[in-house]
């Protein structure tokens, strides 16, 4: 028997050849019994226990890609946000991140981020995503249902997150129920005339919020004020349009999130005005803080972490059924 020593100071990987040389067996044997593979081998207890002591002794690691190959199943899932970089300091973002790696973690999944930039090319974008790296997909593009649609269409199983998309496996939060709640609260705390600011290009989420808060602002009387625009800068200092119709009885702002409300609350100390004395100012996500926040928020709490691992739970539920997740919204 030919014995196998690694000298100090090297930096060779032990492959599965070195192992077998270790033990007397053939490569097809140990990749039997270490990698899984199938064979017609038989191998007895005696040298399947040799061949496992070998290979911990020698620093032996099986190749996970190839074992995944043969299984059909890399165990990983990805996560793709149509965004330039995925940032940590994104409240958002972490929270939803954090339920989809516990929920993967859970079941046995590691979890892959996709970075890919936002300019490339639709075709090149599609091609990376469905390459097969991975199991399944969880997919956050707001303003590229298309993208969403093209990627499942190559039949890698794919469920979307936070924005509904029609046709499409989506897990979202109730946006339009919750403007509804914050028109419902200003009514009842007395204010007969707001404004409301929402977000530029208004993915399904934003107008879910904005339609919800109209109707049923609508419905209770309450007078809505349109207000600015808030772009990806948040730029929020107030309009003339909306000093005017602070100054005419508006006496509330409803932002279609928080970061916006937390910086409308600024501008409106610099505007002269005090919050919530002169006007109240209310957000949506209810996003936890590590530290005390500026403003003390009133705002509707979306359960972003959840929505999270329960995306996690439609793909998986697919990948064993062998089957499409349901398409349609569920929150």
């Amino acid at each position: 028997m030919d014995n196998f020593t690694l000298e100090p100071g090297t930096a060779r990987r032990v492959t599965l050849r070195d192992v077998a040389r270790e033990v007397g067996v053939t490569e097809s044997t140990a990749s039997s019994v270490l990698n899984g593979a199938k064979s017609g081998t038989r191998v007895s207890p005696a040298t399947r226990e040799r061949l496992q002591s070998a290979a911990l002794r020698l620093g032996y690691r099986p190749n996970e890609l190839a074992r995944s190959l043969r299984r059909s199943q890399t165990k990983l899932l990805g996560f793709f946000a149509h965004f330039e970089f995925l940032s940590c300091r994104n409240a958002f973002l972490s929270e939803l991140v954090g339920g989809v790696q516990e929920a993967a973690v859970a079941h046995g999944y590691d979890l892959v981020l996709y970075a890919i930039p936002v300019d490339r090319p639709v075709d090149e974008t599609v091609r990376h995503l469905a390459d097969r790296r991975v199991d399944g997909l969880l997919f956050f593009a707001p303003y590229e249902p298309e993208l969403f649609g093209r990627v499942a269409a190559t039949g890698l199983p794919t469920v979307g997150r936070v924005d509904a998309i029609d046709g499409m496996p989506t897990v979202t939060v109730d946006d339009e129920a919750g403007g509804r709640l914050v028109a419902r609260h200003l009514h009842e705390k007395g204010h007969r005339s707001a404004i409301y600011r929402g977000w530029h290009r208004e993915p399904p989420s934003a107008r879910g919020r904005r339609r919800g808060f109209h109707d049923e602002a609508a419905r209770l009387g309450l007078r809505v004020v349109e207000g600015l625009t808030v772009d990806p800068e948040f730029r929020t200092a107030l309009t003339e349009r909306e000093i005017d119709a602070i100054r005419n009885g508006a006496t509330a702002i409803a932002c279609w999130g928080d970061p916006t409300a937390a910086r409308t609350c600024d501008a409106l100390v610099e505007a002269g005005f005090r919050v919530p004395e002169d006007v109240a100012v209310t957000g949506f996500n209810g996003l936890p803080q590590e530290t005390a926040p500026k403003w003390e928020l009133t705002t509707v709490r979306a359960d972003w972490r959840a929505v999270g691992a329960l995306g996690v739970e439609r793909l998986l539920a697919s990948l064993l059924s062998g089957s499409e997740a349901p398409t349609g919204a569920e929150t």
